[in-house]
């Protein structure tokens, strides 16, 4: 087993965002394999108001590398790891540790008013794009 995928290791918090909506929540990542990360809910409540199927098949809880064209080299594709096994519920994409992203904002902001619901992300992510979030 590996020891991290795309930045994250075990017990890592980090979120889920629907693309679609642009909604997220938080995720504890709590198994690392060679070419995936597998993630369970931090709140249900806070899950189930983007996504009720997210606890009903493992597979919508494993993200993976997504497959990208050729011409993603230049630029203008989605990166994040994705949840593309799923059996059923929406897609869903974990933040990522390479570049910043608007939710990450509202993540703070959230945070910032009620921090035991909406916890910083952990590890290479809260240190490139969370650090100045303290204090």
């Amino acid at each position: 087993m590996a020891d991290e995928f795309e930045g994250y290791t075990v017990n890592d918090i980090t979120y889920c965002v629907d693309p679609a909506t642009d909604k997220f929540f938080p995720v504890r990542i709590v198994k690392i394999g060679r070419k995936f990360a597998d993630v369970e809910s931090i709140n249900p409540q806070l899950t189930n108001d983007v996504t009720v199927d997210f606890e009903t098949d493992k597979k919508n809880r494993r993200f993976l590398r997504p497959q990208l064209p050729r011409h993603a080299r230049f630029g203008g594709c989605e990166e994040r790891i994705v949840n593309t096994e799923r059996n059923s519920g929406q897609e869903l994409r974990l933040l990522p540790f390479h570049y910043g992203t608007y939710t990450g904002g509202k993540i703070k902001e959230l945070h910032k008013d009620y921090p035991e619901l909406w916890p910083l992300p952990t590890g290479l992510v809260y240190e490139r794009w969370f650090k100045d979030s303290d204090g």
